[in-house]
């Protein structure tokens, strides 16, 4: 998955922040998200059927299909 840089800045002013070299971080989603690439999706959810879940209509999901389904009773 390609790597998306992200730019921390704040509004700050007056002196010159001793982190400032440190501007860019790299983000993978990858590593933050996903455990077994083979077995992971990206969907999008459509309805209103999950969202006491909290999972909402044009949610991004990420599925593992690498985990057990358990059933609560």
């Amino acid at each position: 998955m390609k790597v998306i840089p992200v730019k921390a800045q704040a509004g700050l002013v007056g002196f010159e922040s001793p982190a400032a070299e440190y501007i860019e971080m790299e983000l993978s989603l990858d590593e933050l998200l996903i455990d077994k690439p083979s077995a992971t999706w990206i969907g999008v959810a459509q309805g209103n059927s999950m969202e006491l879940d909290g999972i909402f209509d044009g949610d991004v999901l990420i599925i593992s299909r690498a985990q057990q389904v358990k059933h609560m009773a």
